[in-house]
């Protein structure tokens, strides 16, 4: 789907929404389908925080730790500090990246190469 606001959203889709607040059922059912999905705990910890923003990131580990055998190795705490890593890790990826290539089309007068 395009980002212009204007655009109404499926019903299937409108639980990606960063706004969307799922049941503790719904939530639990997508993300034990999303850690059978990922390949590896980081995909998971990827996708599971990128579909569930408003789930407070300790919920979001205990539903991790039950569906995916590799992060039962890890301690709570642990878990936690990975999901925050891998969440603050894109951002400041994010932001770097688009920070560079805003100051390169200053620089240079060019867009960014895949717009």
């Amino acid at each position: 789907m395009a980002t212009d606001s204007k655009m109404p959203v499926p019903d299937d889709l409108a639980w990606i929404g960063p706004n969307y607040r799922p049941t503790p059922g719904e939530g639990l059912a997508r993300i034990e389908a999303l850690c059978a999905l990922a390949p590896d705990l980081f995909g998971a910890i990827f996708v599971v925080l990128a579909t569930h923003p408003t789930v407070p990131r300790d919920l979001l580990v205990a539903a991790l730790r039950r569906f995916r055998s590799d992060a039962q190795t890890f301690s709570q705490e642990d878990m936690v500090s990975l999901v925050t890593a891998v969440g603050n890790g894109a951002r400041q990826a994010f932001d770097a990246v688009s920070r560079t290539r805003r100051n390169n089309q200053r620089r240079n007068g060019a867009s960014l190469p895949w717009a």
